[in-house]
């Protein structure tokens, strides 16, 4: 079954079409197709390309990495894109926020064994 490939973010404003185009372009080269397999690992790289975007805001950075998984995933055949969508629409979001909080130090993942934090005793 052919799905129609609707992307449910808006892009910013403040970007002409022909950046985001250029961008979706850059991306291609550098960070490669998503699949279920690596879309975090593609989205960070992502958002690693547009934190020094001066001229968005947070939300503004967190819509366009979304629209970018999208539009690099449209080459897929249909079944695999329809389980990456899925993965994008319920994943992502909380994906991008861990990956803000890691980046900002309010998740550590220190190699000191420290048995009261339960919760990464077990990665330790």
């Amino acid at each position: 079954m052919v799905l129609p490939r609707v992307i449910a973010v808006q892009v910013t404003p403040k970007l002409s079409d022909d950046e985001v185009r250029k961008l979706i372009e850059k991306l291609k080269q550098s960070v490669g197709i998503p699949n279920c397999n690596n879309v975090i690992l593609v989205l960070t790289l992502i958002m690693e390309k547009l934190k020094d975007m001066s001229k968005l805001n947070g939300t503004e950075k967190r819509n366009l990495a979304i629209y970018c998984l999208y539009k690099l995933g449209e080459g897929l055949e249909d079944d695999d894109y329809e389980s990456l969508s899925v993965i994008i629409s319920k994943v992502v979001p909380t994906a991008i926020d861990t990956i803000i909080d890691v980046a900002k130090n309010k998740i550590s993942f220190s190699s000191k064994k420290d048995h009261n934090d339960k919760l990464w005793f077990c990665f330790v």
